[in-house]
């Protein structure tokens, strides 16, 4: 049995769910989220959205290649008017 005074610091009714971990000894009760990714929005607040960092580097890789397609393209018709 939880104690009532840790019951109510950390929210945890009859029938709230948790996670209980085995720390080689030591047993952690973790009460779960009901939405963990709505609990978890704005926890990074203020940083580098990581979102935006992914899509520059996606950008940043598609036009690299595109540009070394190109690069190459040209290399091929060099070499083909050489033949010419």
């Amino acid at each position: 049995m939880i104690p009532n005074e840790i019951r109510k610091k950390y929210g945890l009714t009859r029938g709230k769910r948790v996670n209980i971990v085995d720390y080689g000894g030591v047993i952690s009760i973790i009460p779960t989220a009901k939405d963990a990714i709505r609990e978890s929005e704005g926890l990074f607040k203020g940083g580098q959205s990581l979102t935006k960092a992914l899509i520059t580097e996606r950008k940043t890789k598609s036009l690299e290649s595109s540009t070394n397609y190109i690069l190459d393209s040209y290399a091929v018709l060099a070499n083909f008017q050489k033949f010419i």
